[in-house]
């Protein structure tokens, strides 16, 4: 895959979220917005994507044209895994370039305010298996800093930490606002796009979007 078209994808994703999660109180409250925003913004900039039928062999191609969406039987995009896995439905697959997306949403509020370690791995690993392209985290800013293994409350038991999340994703503090920024992580596995936005509601959230390195991954090239 061409890094520039990867990174494009990427970007689109990212830079859709972030507005979103800026400008809507409950933009994290659940993990279907978020695929829905990354969807439209992939559409509205002239990129197909692929919804499954019950089978494994054939889907539906959607894409936008003089503003009318249109749709087109297809074969889906699969792809052989590493250890020769079932491959997952992704929650978002891309056309053209064949990028498969999972989304993780961590809210402040709600359910999915307490943090599970083993999740978050298991789409992480997800990457390193050949089962997906892409993981994108969308989390309000004291989820964040859980998933990293940090704390900003100081109270309550010490949270175990994931040692992979740990690696991957950048501390807040090196994330300015309304940008976004790519780099290599700190395992050297991954690199990762992160979007950090303040909003007038009172919350901080962070969007960031994972991937393999160069080093991993030679396809990249660059990043």
């Amino acid at each position: 895959m061409q890094f520039l078209r990867l990174a494009n994808v990427i970007d689109t994703v990212v830079a859709g979220i972030a507005f979103d999660m800026k400008a809507c109180a409950t933009a994290t409250f659940k993990e279907g917005r978020a695929v829905s925003v990354a969807g439209a913004a992939l559409l509205s900039s002239g990129y197909s994507l692929v919804e499954s039928y019950p089978s494994t062999s054939s889907g539906t191609r959607i894409w936008l044209e003089s503003g009318v969406l249109k749709s087109a039987d297809c074969e889906l995009p699969m792809r052989a895994s590493a250890h020769g896995e079932k491959q997952d439905k992704p929650d978002l697959r891309v056309h053209d370039p064949a990028v498969h997306f999972e989304f993780k949403v961590l809210p402040r509020f709600g359910a999915k305010s307490l943090v599970a370690v083993r999740p978050l791995n298991d789409d992480i690993e997800k990457l390193l298996r050949g089962a997906a392209d892409v993981f994108v985290l969308c989390a309000d800013d004291k989820m964040y800093d859980q998933a990293r293994g940090a704390k900003r409350d100081p109270r309550g038991r010490p949270r175990l930490n994931s040692a992979l999340l740990d690696g991957i994703l950048p501390p807040v503090e090196t994330n300015p606002f309304d940008v976004s920024i790519r780099l290599i992580c700190t395992d050297k596995r991954f690199c990762c796009v992160s979007h950090r936005v303040s909003t007038s509601f009172g919350l901080e959230r962070i969007a960031a979007a994972i991937l393999l390195s160069p080093e991993t991954n030679p396809a990249l090239e660059d990043w």
